[in-house]
């Protein structure tokens, strides 16, 4: 925890109010490097030093993968061992673990996971089905990118035609 109370000592006043925090919220808006997974690893730090919460009762959630190996990363510099007992995932993996755990909530809806070797198979599915004219027919090496241009799309809350319009 020496890792810790150092990062702890270096922080700003408005880092150090968000860290400090304890009971609800926080919503820290930074662009990317500038210290958005330092903080919030201090934070886990500060929560796990101020209180009797076990590290296995905080939950971070992330967006992509890299993410969260990331935060696991900076969690273990500066907390140790209990870095590997903090709940860490993405959106999306903690969305399906909610489905796969508590199925009965999710009857009579239409909402369904789509793993990443059946999401690879769709688009290629999909990709398969285009007419030779499309300047996408060919774009099965790709699949990877098309995903991450999809993910992309989502978190800036594109609708179809805002692409279609970007795209002419």
């Amino acid at each position: 925890m020496e890792n810790y109370k150092r990062a702890f000592a270096s922080l700003n006043r408005e880092q150090r109010r968000a860290v400090e925090l304890i009971d609800g919220p926080v919503l820290v808006i930074a662009g990317p490097g500038t210290g958005k997974t330092q903080l919030i690893s201090t934070r886990v730090g500060y929560i796990l030093e101020k209180t009797d919460a076990p590290a296995d009762s905080i939950l971070l959630l992330t967006f992509t993968e890299a993410g969260v190996e990331a935060m696991r990363q900076r969690l273990g510099r500066l907390i140790g061992r209990a870095a590997y007992d903090v709940q860490l995932n993405t959106y999306h993996a903690f969305g399906g673990e909610i489905f796969r755990r508590y199925p009965d909530y999710f009857e009579g809806t239409n909402l369904s996971l789509i793993e990443e070797l059946a999401s690879d198979s769709l688009l290629r599915g999909i990709i398969a089905k285009l007419p030779y004219t499309n300047p996408l027919k060919f774009a099965d090496n790709y699949v990877g990118e098309i995903k991450a241009f999809i993910s992309e799309a989502k978190r800036a809350l594109l609708t179809p035609s805002d692409i279609a319009k970007i795209s002419s």
